[in-house]
């Protein structure tokens, strides 16, 4: 695999990629074995490229917001773990447009500050939006 290592920082920052990286250092439960590879993806681009090469060098992926609510096995995983950190929030008039990094309780916050209603029962979830589009946070309230 040392040429997937050497094709991914043909345009991921060295310091983004992370080898026989601990999970337990990224996830809310703090568990979890080692991941081959850890990538930090800091833009659509990123991720795109980290996801080609990975498919390019038959890496297993897996990708992760903040960790929350995850569980890796002591065996660790073999792959690459990408850890977005896009996380841009954009308001309009009439709607929001956040990336799938930005954090939930932010993003919740901000827009009853500006007035947006609907985002009040995710208010306390700490995890992304693209986790909260996933597992359909706050869809099973009653």
């Amino acid at each position: 695999m040392d040429s997937y290592y050497d094709k991914l920082i043909q345009k991921i920052d060295k310091s983004d990629i992370l080898i026989d990286e601990k999970m337990s250092r990224h996830t809310s439960f703090n568990i979890g074995g080692v991941a081959d590879y850890f990538i930090n993806a800091r833009n659509v681009s990123d991720l795109k490229y980290i996801l080609k090469i990975s498919k390019e060098y038959n890496v297993d992926t897996f990708i992760i917001g903040n960790g929350t609510n995850i569980l890796v096995k002591d065996k660790g995983y073999r792959g690459a773990i990408i850890k977005l950190h896009m996380n841009n929030i954009t308001f309009y008039k009439d709607k929001v447009i956040a990336e799938a990094g930005a954090n939930l309780i932010l993003v919740s916050k901000k827009a009853s500050d500006l007035g947006f209603t609907g985002f009040e029962g995710l208010s306390g979830i700490p995890g992304t939006i693209g986790g909260a589009v996933r597992m359909n946070a706050g869809a099973f309230r009653k």
